[in-house]
């Protein structure tokens, strides 16, 4: 994430901007059917500690 918003990765690298930006991909990612009330994800969250 830090190499798409041209920063070098470090602490100070990781704005409050970046959680949103997790967040919208993984909403971009989802298909929701309302016809059906259900839906899918089509990206898989991994966080390294």
């Amino acid at each position: 994430m830090s190499l798409l918003l041209r920063r070098p990765p470090s602490r100070k690298a990781y704005p409050g901007d970046v959680f949103y930006l997790h967040s919208h991909l993984l909403e971009g990612a989802t298909k929701l059917s309302c016809s059906l009330g259900e839906g899918s994800m089509t990206a898989l969250p991994i966080v390294e500690t």
